[in-house]
């Protein structure tokens, strides 16, 4: 085996837990976001506690922000029922701690003032506290 050969075998080997480590931590914020779109179709509001954080900032796409209890207690009163959130796409990147995933959605609902029926681009800001992963932000913006 020349130098050469040994130095890009070697190299290739450390750098493999990190490659799967970065793929796991990867399919970890999918599940995370995943587990998100399941829930406020259920309306399960004891998994949406665990999943927002605390300092949660729920941007709508009319431009309403709420916060995490606001948010909760928007779902709680019935004010808004989610029906589906079907991705088109998602892509997630993993940056140590945090992460984004960037996704086209079509998001069913009834509110208030009647049936929604959107498509949307979706970001979500993801951090990874106490081994968990916390929704931090949520935004979207709706495609005409």
């Amino acid at each position: 085996m020349t130098r050469r050969t040994f130095l890009t075998t070697a190299l290739a080997l450390f750098s493999l837990p990190g490659l799967l480590f970065g793929q796991a931590e990867k399919q970890a914020v999918e599940q995370a976001e995943r587990g998100w779109a399941k829930a406020v179709v259920a309306g399960d509001l004891a998994a949406l506690e665990k999943i927002f954080a605390d300092d949660l900032i729920y941007t709508h796409s009319s431009g309403m922000t709420d916060s995490k209890a606001d948010y909760i207690a928007k779902l709680r009163s019935g004010q808004t029922k989610y029906v589906s959130v079907d991705y088109d796409s998602m892509t997630v990147k993993v940056y140590g701690d945090s992460a984004i995933v960037h996704s086209k959605a079509r998001i069913k609902a009834q509110s208030a003032t009647g049936g929604i029926d959107s498509n949307l681009v979706m970001l979500h800001v993801w951090q990874k506290s106490g081994g968990s992963w916390k929704l931090v932000a949520h935004q979207t913006t709706k495609l005409l």
